[in-house]
């Protein structure tokens, strides 16, 4: 009889989603860069955070009101912000536009970061010359996808500097995504799920699925919802409709449900194979409101590798045992042992007692549950057996000695 130990792993999860539902779907989110008017310091300074901030939609090319507006009085680094526009047009722009006589615009094209700043040069359109006037103007590309610019007053009266409203920036903190639009409801600027979506096509929707040790996570998008007919009020549940799941609301209009990892729990179905435990269930979408609606089922399955924990949460009936150790300053600790019948830890033995032959391997398997795992190794000092039940029997038979 030998007897081994073994830390415990951290477990890690795969997942399949079917009901061809399309692969899991990944949103990053952006944060546009807030920039305050400051002094700059011309021996060290960064564009990029010292800028005065433009925010005049009148500059846009699309404008054609009235005026005759002058920018003879800049100097310093500016960037342009709002719904006119991010960013000078880099094409010659059609006279008496941006509110004032002479539009100008970029001769060249924009930097990018890694060329830090450049200098180009600004044209007015006049008289038929797309660049009757010109000055130089220094352009820098910043992070957070935005440009800055050193501009000086314009050579004449009536020049302006215009900006290209196909650039414009949504006031939104955060970049929405294609299923949702930058709208200004309830006094703040959000993005909120768009009006015009509808869809017939079921696999359209991209659930998340998250494979937790402890819980399985199954997120849906509420616009994608909105586009297949669910209103905002919409009831979820698995496959056990009265267990304990969780449902949330949560940023970015997305809606989810968890259930515990383990067999049974809301309905799981556990199956295993020679290498991975498979939790599957059922998640059921409807219209809270509406009696008869159509009910969309969504299939998921969450694969575990077999290890030592993972065969033991799985298994029917094993012999397990357990020790709670304390530890001075450092809390305390639960130790699990185990008995399997492979050297991978995978087999454990089930029911009330194992009956080996002579001479046959058992293998023991130990686990360090609670406490700070990453600070505590496990290390097996003494390893016995007794001829009874009885763990202080005097007769004992030492496989592990004061190790």
């Amino acid at each position: 009889m030998t007897c081994t130990s073994q830390l415990m792993e951290k477990m890690v999860g795969s997942y399949v989603l079917w009901l061809a539902l399309g692969s899991c779907l990944l949103t990053l989110a952006s944060t546009e860069q807030q920039g305050d008017r400051n002094f700059i310091n011309i021996h060290s300074y960064d564009p990029c955070q010292n800028y005065t901030r433009l925010d005049e939609p009148s500059r846009s090319t699309e404008y054609t009101g009235q005026g005759q507006l002058c920018d003879r009085d800049m100097n310093g680094w500016y960037r342009f912000v709002g719904d006119g526009g991010s960013r000078l047009p880099e094409t010659c722009v059609p006279m008496s536009r941006c509110q004032t006589d002479a539009p100008m615009w970029l001769n060249g094209t924009h930097p990018t970061i890694e060329e830090g700043i450049v200098s180009r040069t600004a044209c007015a359109h006049w008289s038929g010359n797309c660049c009757l006037w010109k000055t130089e103007v220094q352009v820098k590309a910043c992070p957070g996808e935005f440009h800055v610019y050193w501009l000086q007053g314009t050579p004449k009266c009536n020049l302006r500097y215009c900006t290209d409203p196909y650039t414009a920036k949504d006031n939104c903190e955060n970049t929405c995504r294609p299923e949702e639009e930058c709208s200004f409801l309830n006094g703040t600027w959000d993005c909120y799920c768009r009006q015009d979506l509808n869809s017939s096509d079921v696999h359209s929707l991209q659930p998340q699925l998250d494979c937790g040790a402890e819980e399985i996570k199954v997120s849906l998008d509420k616009c994608q919802l909105g586009g297949l007919g669910f209103g905002d009020n919409v009831i979820t549940y698995l496959r056990d409709r009265n267990c304990s799941s969780i449902t949330q609301r949560e940023e970015r209009n997305w809606i989810s449900v968890t259930s515990p990892t383990h067999a049974g729990a809301c309905g799981n179905i556990l199956e295993r194979n020679g290498t991975h435990a498979i939790y599957k269930n059922t998640l059921s979408v409807a219209n809270e409101f509406i009696i008869r609606d159509t009910i969309l089922n969504i299939n998921f399955q969450c694969a575990y590798p077999l290890d030592m924990k993972v065969s033991l949460q799985t298994a029917l009936q094993p012999i397990v045992s357990s020790l709670n150790i304390s530890v001075d300053g450092d809390g305390e600790f639960t130790v699990r042992m185990a008995l399997f019948q492979d050297q991978n830890y995978t087999s454990p033995y089930e029911g009330a007692v194992a009956v080996l032959a002579v001479e046959s391997m058992l293998y023991v398997g130990a686990i360090l549950e609670r406490g700070d795992t990453s600070r505590f190794n496990l290390l097996l000092r003494n390893c016995y057996a007794t001829p009874t039940e009885d763990k202080t029997d005097p007769v004992k038979y030492f496989i592990i000695r004061n190790r």
